[in-house]
């Protein structure tokens, strides 16, 4: 309705400038035009059509005289929409005439900043400390103004600013701030998108995998239950195929993947379309299929470029050297390892990306001494972060070039270090890195070793720690009857041991080191069972905490009513008696 009288209005306003028709009336008819249209707009952004909400939002101010009291908020609007659709350039001279008209306005040149400090984040990759700073300065003026939706703004910028540094702890305290500042404005428009910066957090940083699963699940559970906001519920599906990936469900990925693209094409996001293809990209790397990846890769590093955003577009050309590499296509390599150095700035991912793509290239050409410091300066940086997979992958390189060096002690080192991380992440990660200089370059050495998520992860490292001690009786049921039907000691010495059940138990007794006895398979729990093959028993706050560990993420998605622990290896099998885990799945449970 808005648009369509927003429209005819501003016609008419159009016509009557032509023909110098009542200067007065004539601006007077332009206001109620740029209101219509601002309406419109800001149902727009609700709705999640940021291409609509910029359009309008746009059309709208340039009806408006300089000194009009509904100038500022439309100028704001328009920004936001701008920068969320990705389209940098066309949000620009909104800022400029906003920070214009904030002079003598504390209120206004805290959001000026706070965008400000957006646009840096998103064009200008070597000033992103700035843009953290200046996005905090906002924050806490606007907090003392008790402007919450320009709080929780300025908050969500700050925690953007403090990704891309690679602070990613940090970024989930500021989400968290936000939260609390959109709540309490009781702006339901921003609580979903603070909301949808937190499955990339969770991602990146060092959450493990299945904590990190749950994080975008509970966002999409969220989002059903409030704004439905499809831009959120793409970028954590994004996120959640990543996630799949790293547990070495590609299939699952992919669908995820593909389920996200229709949904922001459908939008017209631009940057949300060119994010997906960048995740698209990673994926197929991990899946150890670069060809695959190679066109994912290129539309992501050309679009970004397009749409200025720098940083990203400099990820995005450091995984393209990477799939390059892979192929073998050394000359291709180094040129987008040159754009990805250059694009860096302050983005450590962006740079440890760059920097282990430019040490495998010096590698394969021959310079061992030049690749082992590019690669030592990759895992420096590194170092500075809470990236896990970046950080285990800047191993993996100095890993692979000490390899080449014939540095075997160094190389082992790399390993182990790179096999914590992944571990930490609870990322199922295949190694595998000669022990020796036998090979004919590092793209060969990379291509068995370019961090391919593997159902079954590398035996040789240490168990993967637990990230809490919530017990519970589910807890100490599947715990336990996983040592007891695999007959080894129990991994964690804070299981439960000597467990009693009001049903029949289990395991009687299933201390580390001691033996477990097992009881008929008809007196097995459902309670238990249901918590060991069913993940969906983690919404229902029924999860064990090896699956909450990430030690077992493979088991079956379903449960047919009739089940019983059959056989003398203890498999779980359904009423016709076909297996429920898969054969890898078995193998992480020591099945076979």
């Amino acid at each position: 309705h808005e648009v369509t009288v927003g429209y005819h209005l501003e016609s008419a306003h159009d016509l009557r400038m032509q023909l110098n028709i009542s200067v007065e009336e004539t601006a007077e008819i332009g206001v109620l035009a740029a209101k219509a249209l601002g309406t419109a707009a800001q149902r727009a952004l609700g709705r999640d059509d940021v291409a609509a909400a910029s359009s309008l939002a746009a059309r709208a101010v340039k009806l408006l005289d300089p000194d009009s009291p509904d100038l500022p908020d439309l100028l704001m609007l328009g920004c936001e929409a701008f920068f969320a659709l990705g389209d940098v350039s066309a949000g620009v001279p909104l800022l400029e005439q906003l920070e214009d008209l904030a002079d003598d306005d504390e209120r206004l040149a805290s959001w000026a900043r706070a965008l400000r400090a957006q646009l840096c984040t998103l064009t200008e990759p070597d000033r992103l400390v700035e843009a953290e700073a200046a996005a905090a300065a906002a924050a806490r003026a606007l907090a003392a103004l008790d402007d919450r939706t320009g709080e929780a703004n300025a908050r969500l910028v700050r925690a953007g600013a403090l990704a891309r540094l690679g602070h990613i702890g940090e970024c989930e305290a500021e989400l968290d701030r936000a939260l609390t500042a959109a709540r309490a404005a009781g702006d339901g428009r921003r609580v979903a998108t603070v909301l949808g910066a937190a499955p990339v957090a969770a991602l990146w940083g060092p959450s493990p995998v299945p904590r990190a699963s749950g994080r975008c699940l509970d966002v999409l559970r969220l989002l059903r239950l409030t704004t439905g906001s499809p831009r959120v519920a793409a970028t954590a599906t994004r996120c959640q195929a990543v996630l799949e990936a790293l547990r070495g469900r590609f299939d699952a990925a992919r669908d995820m993947l593909a389920e996200a693209h229709s949904s922001v094409e459908k939008l017209g996001d631009r940057h949300g379309l060119l994010e997906t293809q960048l995740y698209w990209g990673i994926v197929e790397l991990l899946a150890g299929h670069p060809e695959a990846a190679e066109p994912h890769l290129r539309a992501a590093y050309g679009g970004l470029g397009r749409l200025g955003i720098g940083a990203d577009a400099g990820q995005a050309a450091a995984h393209l050297s990477r799939a390059l590499l892979l192929q073998r296509r050394l000359e291709e390599a180094a040129d987008l390892a040159d754009d990805s150095e250059a694009l860096a700035g302050q983005n450590p991912q962006t740079i440890i990306a760059a920097k282990t793509a430019r040490a495998d290239l010096l590698a394969a050409t021959g310079d061992l001494e030049e690749a082992q410091r590019v690669a030592d300066q990759a895992v420096a940086v590194a170092e500075g972060t809470d990236i896990l997979i970046d950080h285990a992958n800047a191993n993996l390189a100095l890993a692979r070039v000490r390899s080449l060096a014939g540095d075997a002690e160094g190389t082992r080192k790399a390993v182990d270090a790179a096999h914590r991380l992944f571990t930490a992440k609870g990322a199922s990660i295949n190694i595998e890195i000669p022990e020796s200089p036998g090979v004919t370059s590092a793209s060969d050495t990379a291509s068995n070793s370019t961090a391919a998520a593997s159902v079954v992860a590398s035996p040789e490292g240490p168990a993967p720690q637990r990230n809490d001690e919530v017990q519970n009786r589910t807890d100490a049921l599947a715990s336990n009857h996983l040592e007891a039907v695999n007959d080894r000691p129990a991994p964690h010495e804070s299981l439960h041991s000597d467990v009693e059940l009001e049903r029949p138990p289990v395991v009687a007794s299933a201390r580390p080191g001691g033996e477990a006895s097992r009881t008929p398979p008809e007196a097995v729990d459902r309670l238990m069972v249901d918590a060991l093959t069913n993940p969906a028993s983690q919404l229902a706050n029924r999860a064990h905490t090896c699956h909450r560990d990430g030690r077992w993420p493979l088991m079956s998605a379903s449960l047919a009513p009739d089940v019983h622990v059959v056989g003398p290896s203890g498999e779980l099998v359904a009423a016709d008696r076909k297996p429920l885990l898969d054969p890898a799945a078995a193998r992480m449970l020591g099945f076979g």
